[in-house]
């Protein structure tokens, strides 16, 4: 979808250089725009600041990215099927990522961090999804750490929400976010999930409350949260609960699609 009224941008690993460049872009779509929407607090004071962009507040809305969390029926047939993805193991823990292969999304710490679980949990099993450039090397470090056993690169799946909703735990190891969907996907399915603080995720979560919440670049910080939520049920069935309760009140693509509704409304009517 393209126009006058929206104009989707994105840019994944991009080089320095040409991120500088398209700063220059960018700052002429926004000039056209009657008002940006940012899907957090984080990247609207991204653009306010940003050099070579800077997005004038009077044209800045925040509206957090909505996931479909309204369909119980839709909710009820993922929990139907949550044993049914992969050959995880009879009983074994399960850990997935989903995300696209970018250093960005922070892989290699999560992977460096699965000898330190598998010391305590050897039959535990990770399953990182998703494509990407840094996929190879990530693979590669999997195999020199003696890990690959244990840890699977599917590549593109058809359904993710399958995948976290048959996990124990879903991990967010991002270096940097705006708002993550899989966060909010995996909350609202009632997974665990263990997050770097980064970005606008903290807007999302509360260390402890609705997720255990760590700090980015962390091999060490990211294997203790998953072993405390593997050892600890009561504590991760918990912040599941919370979470979930979050994700539909505050996440929902209902509530999305009614306040961008509403933003429309206000600029045709001028």
């Amino acid at each position: 979808v393209a126009g006058a009224y929206f104009l989707p941008v994105g840019v994944s690993g991009v080089k320095r250089a040409r991120r500088q460049g398209l700063s220059r872009v960018f700052r002429a779509i926004y000039r056209g725009c009657d008002r940006v929407i940012a899907p957090s607090q984080y990247v609207a004071d991204d653009l306010l600041t940003r050099p070579g962009v800077r997005v004038p507040h009077t044209r800045l809305c925040v509206i957090e990215n909505g996931v479909d969390v309204d369909d119980d029926d839709r909710m009820a047939r993922y929990a139907g099927r949550a044993g049914s993805v992969g050959r995880w193991g009879e009983g074994c823990p399960r850990i997935s990522v989903v995300a696209n292969f970018f250093p960005i999304k922070g892989h290699e710490f999560l992977i460096r961090a699965v000898p330190a679980v598998l010391a305590a949990h050897p039959d535990a099993r990770f399953v990182l999804a998703g494509e990407g450039e840094s996929r190879a090397a990530m693979q590669a470090l999997s195999d020199r750490l003696g890990v690959s056993a244990r840890v699977t690169f599917p590549g593109e799946i058809p359904d993710a929400l399958e995948l976290m909703r048959a996990s124990d735990l879903v991990v967010v190891p991002s270096l940097s976010e705006g708002l993550p969907i899989t966060l909010v996907e995996a909350m609202a399915l009632g997974r665990p999930v263990v997050t770097t603080g980064v970005g606008g995720i903290p807007e999302v979560v509360d260390d402890g409350v609705t997720a255990r919440v760590v700090p980015p670049r962390d091999p060490e910080a990211l294997a203790n949260a998953m072993l405390e939520l593997l050892a600890d049920r009561t504590l991760a069935d918990r912040i599941a609960s919370q979470a979930s309760v979050v994700a539909r009140e505050r996440f929902s693509a209902g509530r999305m699609v009614r306040r961008t509704q509403e933003l429309y409304l206000g600029l045709h009517a001028g």
